[in-house]
């Protein structure tokens, strides 16, 4: 358990210094002058605290990695209830589905399905553009008999995938 907890810890450290460097990219092209940007970043790291939290980052880790998902291999039942959780998750936070409306893109080799987000543009400078949000949640499945989780693989990545989605 204390790997988790470290790992954890290490993706909530490079979610939060990914989220300031993004916002503070995002925002150059848009704002005048540098103490604006350097305020509004201030202010917007601030509210990242408010989704972007170890809790919140266990939370998602923990149940992807869970025995319910059975290891999320692809084309399995595990895969499919990963799938649903991830997009009601997506959903909860306003992101809509990228593939003409659908979160769900199946994959063109084996029995996968990827999941695509799409993130709007809400400054009417920037209404044009669009963050497109996508992770890879699907595992192993089963190794030796027993159910491979991947809590340090890619479910920790998804998660901050999923939490810095929610933030924009």
């Amino acid at each position: 358990m204390p790997r988790r907890s470290s790992s954890v810890a290490r993706v909530f450290r490079f979610v939060t210094i990914t989220s300031g460097a993004l916002f503070v990219l995002s925002q150059c092209a848009d704002r005048e002058t540098p103490k604006q940007i350097v305020t509004e970043t201030r202010e917007r790291k601030a509210s990242l605290a408010t989704f972007i939290t170890k809790e919140k980052l266990t939370e998602l880790t923990s149940t992807l990695a869970s025995d319910e998902f059975d290891g999320r291999d692809e084309g399995t039942e595990g895969s499919r209830k990963a799938r649903e959780y991830l997009i009601a998750q997506l959903q909860a936070c306003g992101v809509k589905g990228a593939n003409e409306g659908s979160f769900e893109q199946p994959i063109t080799v084996g029995k996968g399905v990827n999941i695509l987000g799409r993130i709007e543009g809400s400054d009417p400078l920037l209404a044009d553009r669009i963050v497109l949000v996508s992770a890879h949640y699907d595992h192993l499945g089963h190794c030796d008999g027993a159910i491979c989780n991947g809590a340090n693989d890619n479910a920790a990545g998804v998660a901050s995938v999923v939490s810095v989605a929610c933030e924009i």
